[in-house]
Protein backbone atom coordinates (compact mmCIF):
# COMPACT_ATOMS: atom_id res chain seq x y z
CA UNK A 1 0.00 0.00 0.00
CA UNK A 2 1.47 3.65 -0.89
CA UNK A 3 1.52 6.52 1.11
CA UNK A 4 -1.14 8.29 -0.73
CA UNK A 5 -3.48 5.10 -0.53
CA UNK A 6 -3.10 5.35 3.12
CA UNK A 7 -3.75 8.98 3.49
CA UNK A 8 -6.85 8.81 1.22
CA UNK A 9 -8.09 5.83 3.03
CA UNK A 10 -7.60 7.98 6.12
CA UNK A 11 -9.12 10.67 4.61
CA UNK A 12 -12.38 8.89 4.13
CA UNK A 13 -12.59 7.37 7.67
CA UNK A 14 -12.15 10.61 8.68
CA UNK A 15 -14.94 12.00 6.59
CA UNK A 16 -16.86 9.12 8.03
CA UNK A 17 -16.49 10.21 12.09
CA UNK A 18 -17.05 13.47 11.17
CA UNK A 19 -20.53 12.19 9.28
CA UNK A 20 -21.42 9.83 12.03
CA UNK A 21 -20.18 12.29 14.84
CA UNK A 22 -23.77 14.22 15.41
CA UNK A 23 -25.79 11.15 15.93
CA UNK A 24 -23.34 9.51 18.34
CA UNK A 25 -23.61 12.46 20.62
CA UNK A 26 -27.37 12.81 19.80
CA UNK A 27 -27.05 9.21 21.28
CA UNK A 28 -25.02 9.81 24.60
CA UNK A 29 -27.45 13.53 25.22
CA UNK A 30 -30.52 11.68 24.99
CA UNK A 31 -28.77 8.71 27.76
CA UNK A 32 -27.42 11.94 29.74
CA UNK A 33 -30.77 13.38 29.56
CA UNK A 34 -32.21 10.32 31.04
CA UNK A 35 -29.59 10.21 33.96
CA UNK A 36 -31.82 12.70 35.77
CA UNK A 37 -34.23 9.47 36.14
CA UNK A 38 -31.59 6.30 35.28
CA UNK A 39 -28.50 5.74 37.19
CA UNK A 40 -27.97 2.35 36.55
CA UNK A 41 -24.59 0.34 36.39
CA UNK A 42 -25.84 -0.97 32.76
CA UNK A 43 -26.79 2.53 31.78
CA UNK A 44 -23.45 4.14 33.04
CA UNK A 45 -21.77 0.92 31.39
CA UNK A 46 -23.29 2.08 28.33
CA UNK A 47 -22.73 5.57 28.59
CA UNK A 48 -18.93 4.95 29.23
CA UNK A 49 -18.86 2.85 26.27
CA UNK A 50 -19.83 5.56 23.92
CA UNK A 51 -17.66 7.93 25.62
CA UNK A 52 -14.72 5.13 25.58
CA UNK A 53 -14.67 5.18 21.96
CA UNK A 54 -14.24 8.75 21.32
CA UNK A 55 -11.67 8.94 23.36
CA UNK A 56 -9.82 6.87 21.15
CA UNK A 57 -11.05 8.38 17.80
CA UNK A 58 -11.42 11.66 18.09
CA UNK A 59 -7.92 12.51 18.04
CA UNK A 60 -6.97 10.64 15.96
CA UNK A 61 -9.66 12.22 13.41
CA UNK A 62 -8.35 15.84 14.58
CA UNK A 63 -10.71 16.60 17.57
CA UNK A 64 -7.87 16.51 20.51
CA UNK A 65 -10.42 18.99 22.82
CA UNK A 66 -13.35 16.37 22.36
CA UNK A 67 -10.64 13.59 23.07
CA UNK A 68 -9.04 15.05 26.24
CA UNK A 69 -12.70 16.12 27.16
CA UNK A 70 -13.80 12.37 26.60
CA UNK A 71 -10.90 10.91 28.86
CA UNK A 72 -11.97 13.01 31.47
CA UNK A 73 -15.04 12.14 31.55
CA UNK A 74 -14.75 8.35 31.20
CA UNK A 75 -12.49 8.90 34.15
CA UNK A 76 -15.48 10.59 36.66
CA UNK A 77 -17.50 8.05 34.97
CA UNK A 78 -15.08 5.09 36.29
CA UNK A 79 -15.33 6.80 39.63
CA UNK A 80 -19.10 6.72 39.87
CA UNK A 81 -19.05 3.09 39.15
CA UNK A 82 -16.39 2.21 41.04
CA UNK A 83 -17.67 4.16 44.34
CA UNK A 84 -14.65 6.41 44.13
CA UNK A 85 -17.14 9.33 43.89
CA UNK A 86 -20.85 8.87 45.09
CA UNK A 87 -23.66 8.59 42.78
CA UNK A 88 -25.77 11.69 43.74
CA UNK A 89 -27.55 14.75 42.77
CA UNK A 90 -24.32 16.56 42.53
CA UNK A 91 -22.16 14.40 40.63
CA UNK A 92 -24.65 13.56 37.91
CA UNK A 93 -25.82 16.95 37.41
CA UNK A 94 -21.41 17.07 36.76
CA UNK A 95 -21.63 13.90 34.55
CA UNK A 96 -24.80 15.56 32.29
CA UNK A 97 -22.92 18.48 32.22
CA UNK A 98 -19.48 16.96 31.20
CA UNK A 99 -21.32 15.15 28.51
CA UNK A 100 -23.27 17.56 26.83
CA UNK A 101 -20.10 19.34 26.92
CA UNK A 102 -18.68 16.94 24.48
CA UNK A 103 -20.66 18.65 21.59
CA UNK A 104 -19.40 22.00 22.17
CA UNK A 105 -15.89 20.67 21.74
CA UNK A 106 -16.99 18.60 19.16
Amino acid sequence: MTQASRSTGLARLAERFKERLPAQLEVIEAMATDLSTDTSPETLTDLERLVHNLCGTAPVFGYTDLGAHAVQTEDFMIALKSGEEPIDDNNISRLRSMLFQLRALS
